[in-house]
């Protein structure tokens, strides 16, 4: 289909999926398969931020996001299949996420996520992400497992 090199900014794949604007919080697919992708973005003032902080609770979106748009990403790399709309999102469980955190996050760091797929039953995936800055790609700020819905 589209010819799209790694990285990806999210504005060329974001059509696709139900968020708009302000909702969209990732900057860029790294890469995308199957079962797995690796996202970015940089924490500016935003939605995800309260006083100047990063909200624990945003980790969890971070990895739902990261998981769609990777999703998306990898469907419209591959030349068989074709791109469907996604209409609805839920993030309908959380389990065992842990916030890892030992320092306040700063405007302008870049954060990476990491997402795989665990488990699918029709619409529902149960996903296994892992939060990271950039500074440091060993040991996550967040990590746990999130039930998506997606139709």
């Amino acid at each position: 289909m589209n010819k799209l090199t790694f990285p990806v900014p999210v504005e060329k794949i974001s059509h696709y999926a139900p968020h708009r604007d302000t909702a969209i919080w990732i900057d860029e697919v790294l890469y995308a398969d199957e079962k797995s992708g690796e996202c970015a973005l940089t924490l500016k003032e935003g939605a995800y931020m309260s006083d100047y902080l990063l909200r624990h609770s945003s980790f969890v979106e971070f990895v739902a996001q990261s998981y769609g748009y990777s999703t998306i990403c990898r469907q419209v790399m591959d030349s068989k299949s074709q791109v469907q709309n996604i209409s609805k999102v839920f993030l309908v469980g959380i389990k065992s996420f842990k916030i890892n955190m030992r320092r306040d996050l700063t405007l302008g760091e870049k954060l990476v996520i990491k997402v795989q797929k665990k488990h699918e039953l029709g619409p529902l995936a149960i996903i296994e992400g892992r939060v990271f800055s950039s500074l440091d790609l060993i040991t996550p700020l967040a990590e746990g497992l999130v039930k998506i819905f997606s139709d």
